[in-house]
């Protein structure tokens, strides 16, 4: 099967995936948000908002990175998966020990603080998961999407039970606690399916620390990531009240409903792209390009689409309740450009091992996002957590890779991917011009010859 054929296939297994996804989680969110109320809405959103931010220590930076050194160390697979399992096991009681100090310290989250603690000792269980990046090496998405679809609907259920049997907040809260201890075991059986499957894991301290070595850029440019993305919900809550928070969750769930797309396509083509750099393929660029230009412009439609329709979806959808939310939507949702080619980007930075420029680029977007907040939130309420979360989109996905040499190729990339349309125009019409001149060279010759 041909790399481009291939490419299609798990593109469409994968935008499958994520189009189910984005519908089940939008219903859902949308159930929960009536029946909560803002308050509490809000008050969940906080709770995940918070856990968020410890995400990286629960991933340590070794997503794609795992995927990276199964794809080029394949005899070294049941060493690579079982250390990376045991890296991230040993980050998530990291970061519980420190969440518990920031309680003890009084600087903790200032509300709900134990279903924080609870919820993020839940996601200790990520570090399972790893076996995700087997599939993603092995291009083995058919499977993967079956068993992530199963425990999709089974997660979704268990919100929607526990909500409409009256267990309220807190009964969601418990289903959001075990999330991923479900999702890693459903993942484990998928994986057990294969016919072809890593060697006997081996979880090797030594390689353990190699990996986290290796990732360390990726793990500091994480927190960095989680900063921009997720502070302005934790700020509002500190700020205002958990009813902004639950207005402003309404209105970035929304926004961020598509960001399904530009991962799933960067999913599904990166370890083809890995392989043309690989070889050192002229392609290797010229896909970069197609795949940018592509991104930016699905983002344009939709941010355009959405701004005009914002404040009447947000009511139809949410109630009347969530009105403001509209204002917030139609600001929050044009972050979406940079965000689309962000994920390219991202795995670019990797492809071409310049990890530590993803910490510099999450870094400018994490100062930039806390000082607009800072800003922008007391004056202007969510509207102003919107335009901080522009801001800060646009400084860390788009302005920051002006700054270094090395990462101005994909500066200038990003500059030209919303120029594709007139770049197409002109490559149909230079080869016309090329050959009428060619034409009338040889018209010329012709002439010339008769004479």
């Amino acid at each position: 099967m041909s790399v481009r054929k291939r490419a299609a296939i798990n593109s469409s297994l994968l935008m499958t995936e994520r189009v189910l996804g984005m519908g089940l989680g939008l219903g859902v969110n949308i159930l929960l948000a009536r029946t909560l109320g803002a308050d509490e809405f809000g008050g969940l959103n906080y709770v995940l908002a918070f856990v968020a931010l410890l995400t990286p220590f629960f991933t340590l930076g070794l997503n794609a990175l795992v995927t990276r050194e199964l794809i080029n160390r394949p005899q070294d697979d049941g060493l690579i998966l079982g250390s990376s399992c045991l890296a991230r096991f040993g980050g998530g009681l990291v970061a519980l020990t420190i969440l518990g100090a920031l309680q003890l310290a009084g600087a903790g989250p200032t509300m709900l603080a134990g279903w924080v603690f609870l919820v993020a000792a839940g996601r200790v269980a990520m570090s399972f998961s790893v076996v995700e990046f087997w599939f993603h090496a092995k291009e083995e998405f058919r499977i993967l999407v079956y068993f992530k679809v199963g425990t999709l609907l089974l997660l979704s259920a268990a919100k929607v039970y526990a909500v409409l049997a009256g267990f309220g907040l807190e009964g969601v809260l418990w289903v959001a606690a075990s999330e991923w201890a479900i999702r890693s075991a459903l993942l484990g059986l998928g994986y057990l399916r294969l016919p072809e499957r890593a060697r006997s894991w081996r979880f090797d301290l030594t390689h353990s620390r190699f990996l986290l070595r290796k990732s360390s850029w990726l793990f500091f440019s994480g927190f960095a990531s989680m900063i921009y993305l997720k502070i302005d919900q934790v700020m509002l809550g500190s700020f205002l009240n958990s009813t902004n928070v639950g207005e402003y969750a309404v209105a970035s769930r929304l926004s961020e409903a598509w960001y399904f797309l530009p991962t799933t396509i960067v999913t599904a083509l990166f370890p083809a792209l890995l392989k043309l750099r690989h070889k050192g393929s002229a392609l290797y660029s010229t896909r970069l390009q197609d795949i940018l230009d592509l991104l930016f412009w699905i983002a344009f439609a939709v941010a355009g689409v959405v701004s005009l329709i914002a404040e009447p979806v947000v009511v139809l959808l949410y109630g009347d309740e969530y009105r403001a939310a509209g204002g917030i939507l139609e600001i929050h949702v044009w972050a979406g450009l940079f965000i689309f080619m962000r994920a390219l980007a991202s795995k670019w930075l990797i492809a071409e091992d310049l990890l530590s420029f993803s910490l510099v680029t999450h870094g400018v977007g994490a100062v930039a996002n806390v000082v607009a907040n800072l800003y922008l939130i007391p004056r202007y309420g969510g509207e102003g957590a919107a335009w901080a979360t522009l801001i800060s989109y646009a400084s860390s996905s788009y302005l920051a890779f002006f700054v270094a040499r090395r990462t101005r190729p994909m500066a200038a990339m990003m500059s030209l991917a919303p120029l594709a349309p007139l770049r197409r125009l002109l490559q149909r019409v230079q080869p016309r011009v090329g050959s009428k001149a060619a034409e009338s060279t040889t018209d010329t010759s012709t002439g010339a010859d008769e004479d």
